[in-house]
């Protein structure tokens, strides 16, 4: 609307104070869509703040990464035991 306006005016067609009136629509509504995000965030904020309250303690916590030198054990038992008992082996 305000470059409608503006070109209106460049045409001859409008004044100043309808130019004026458009460019402070344009600026209220930029205003009203940041507050409207805003309070979007805010209430995802809160939203997911209120849901951690409501887990368990031990949901929050991170799990404990796996013993690499435990996994290594069990692949290794499993590639002897897949050696040994393999189905076509007598």
């Amino acid at each position: 609307m305000k470059q409608a306006e503006n070109r209106r005016f460049g045409l001859g067609r409008s004044n100043l104070i309808d130019v004026n009136i458009r460019e402070v629509q344009a600026a209220t509504a930029a205003r009203q869509l940041v507050d409207a995000q805003a309070g979007y965030f805010r209430s995802l904020a809160d939203y997911q703040a209120r849901v951690a309250q409501s887990l368990p303690r031990a949901a929050l916590e991170e799990p404990p990464l796996p013993d690499p030198t435990a996994l290594r054990r069990e692949t290794d038992a499993q590639a002897t035991f897949a050696s040994t008992h393999h189905p076509l082996t007598p």
